[in-house]
């Protein structure tokens, strides 16, 4: 058997398992009190066409579900920037959302996974440091919990 095979194995099987675990989501819209906070972060990343609203720091402060948390805010305000027209929702702004939290809990499950790996390395040997590292990943990128935080 091949070296790489294995690897192309494990690569193809956790992919196939989070398009199993994530792809429900694809058509779904917005999530419980998700919508509001959609719209408010849109509010005030599209201010209005005369330019009479300018943007202040603290309306940041002002988004609904983000209390005191501005830079969770801040973040949305981003992504309505980058996904939406004019601050419209639209299903495929949404489906976009949902890909970059994807994206940022695939990037979380790499992070955790080297962590684990340069952990566990020195008392544990290469190859037992390795297997945790490649548990720990799939472990956090395909949690059924995740789905929640991919969806909102």
């Amino acid at each position: 058997m091949p070296r790489w095979f294995p690897k192309l194995f494990w690569i193809s099987l956790s992919l196939g398992l989070a398009a199993f675990a994530y792809g429900p989501l694809k058509g779904a819209g917005p999530v419980g009190d998700d919508f509001q906070v959609l719209s408010d972060a849109s509010r005030i990343a599209w201010p209005s066409e005369d330019g009479t609203e300018e943007f202040s720091f603290s309306e940041l402060f002002q988004v609904h579900g983000q209390d005191e948390r501005p830079l969770a805010a801040l973040s949305l305000l981003l992504t309505s920037r980058l996904w939406t027209t004019a601050g419209e929702w639209t299903p495929s702004a949404v489906f976009g959302l949902r890909l970059e939290n994807l994206a940022l809990l695939l990037l979380a499950a790499i992070g955790i996974s080297r962590f684990m790996r340069r952990m566990l390395e020195p008392w544990a040997g290469r190859e037992h440091a390795r297997a945790v590292s490649h548990a720990s990943r799939v472990l956090v990128a395909l949690h059924p919990l995740t789905a929640a935080a991919v969806a909102s």
